[in-house]
Order: structure tokens, then sequence, then C-alpha cells
């Protein structure tokens, strides 16, 4: 549930934000995770598979799902 909806939220800010048309933005395009094209879905996948690979280990109930969630976030966004 918190990943799709920060993922979610985090598209709608790139769509509303217009740092989007900076010089930086067309050298680099920013990651989508929500749009309907094969790089989002790509993006969304491995945010799912990491997420689901961390779950697994015993270690992560102390942290909030919502804390996992941004921290994988950060770590797709900054590869």
């Amino acid at each position: 549930m918190w990943a799709n909806k920060l993922m979610q939220q985090w598209d709608l800010f790139l769509e509303s934000t217009p740092l989007i048309h900076e010089d930086y933005f067309v050298t680099h395009p920013p990651k989508f995770f929500k749009k309907i094209d094969e790089d989002s879905y790509k993006n969304y996948r491995t945010v799912m598979q990491i997420l689901d690979c961390a779950i697994l280990d015993i270690q992560t109930v102390q942290y909030k799902p919502k804390i996992l969630v941004c921290s994988m976030l950060y770590l797709i966004l900054g590869k």
C-alpha cells in the first residue's frame, strides 16, 4: 500500500514541478513509476523486488513499512 501511494505521489510531483523543464532533465530524464511505459514499469518492478527481498530479513520488522518504502525509493531514484 505504501509503495504504491508514494510512487504515485512522486509521479504527481514530477508532473507538477516546473523543475522538470530545466536543462538537467533534458539530458537526464526523470524516473517515473506509475506511467504507462516500459521504463516506469522497470522502475516499479525494481522497487517492489528490492522491497520484497528486504522484507524477508527478520530485522526489517523493527522499521515502519513507510520508512522501508521511502528508503527503497531513495535508493532507486539516486541510482
